[in-house]
């Protein structure tokens, strides 16, 4: 499973950061993979998603040592030598599943930018990339609209928050409860193995209840780190531990 990450920087110091998995697969061959490169001139790093064989190994390492016009492919939104590499793969015809992906963080002029590049060239600038295919997981926690009824502010918008009116909301909004998984435990030894499956199937999925619950906050709690104080009025506070306290019991003991 591939897992690619850029954000841009959008307050304080201009910056990208950038982060990946190292996992490569080929059949049921496990691998270690460097995912994250940097080019001679030190100017653009870049992420990579997708087949990796002896042609993406080559555009590459072509990469690293700057025989292509980097400065050039952003300003003109166009990376021919990506698409000439996918269109190679699908020996010109239609589109499938073999193709690579890039992303690139650039540092032109001090300026840090940062960038998608699709599989038929076009090059798009963004604040936010995830690729690959555990891409889904990071959508989950960085889309996330459940922030657990705090705020980050610094010492100024506290003390106008402790002076002002604040208001707290009366309701909170129900969860959908979640589809229980049923075991059919089943006595003949045929039937073992396929409930060892669905023993496995479910412990998974309920790791995965628990993921959800749990790792929200703590995205929440990493965010605005520049801010030193968190806002979470009391009764809301009690109101959305509870709740969390009686999901994760629900998914341990249930």
């Amino acid at each position: 499973m591939t897992t690619v990450l850029g954000l841009k920087a959008e307050k304080g110091k201009k910056g990208i950061i950038m982060a990946s998995d190292l996992q490569g697969t080929a059949g049921d061959q496990k691998s270690i993979i460097r995912k994250l490169h940097i080019n001679k001139s030190r100017n653009a790093v870049f992420g990579i998603a997708g087949i990796y064989d002896q042609e993406f190994e080559n555009f590459l390492e072509e990469l690293k040592e700057d025989k292509y016009d980097i400065e050039q492919i952003v300003e003109t939104g166009i990376f021919p030598e990506l698409l000439g590499l996918n269109l190679n793969r699908w020996d010109n015809q239609i589109p499938d599943d073999t193709y690579n992906g890039l992303f690139l963080a650039t540092n032109f002029e001090e300026e840090p930018k940062l960038y998608t590049c699709w599989p038929l060239g076009g090059v798009e600038e963004r604040l936010g990339i995830y690729m690959g295919s555990g891409s889904q997981y990071v959508e989950e926690y960085l889309d996330s609209d459940f922030d657990f009824g705090f705020t980050a502010v610094d010492e100024d918008e506290l003390n106008n928050l402790l002076t002002g009116d604040v208001t707290t909301p009366d309701e909170i909004l129900a969860i959908k409860e979640k589809l229980d998984l049923i075991l059919e435990i089943n006595s003949t030894c045929d039937g073992a193995t396929e409930v060892k499956q669905q023993y496995d199937e479910l412990l998974v999925a309920k790791m995965d209840e628990i993921e959800k619950i749990v790792l929200p906050l703590l995205v929440n709690l990493k965010k605005n780190k520049v801010k030193d104080y968190l806002y979470w009025p009391g009764t809301q506070r009690e109101t959305q531990c509870e709740l969390q306290i009686q999901k994760l019991l629900n998914i341990t003991r249930g």
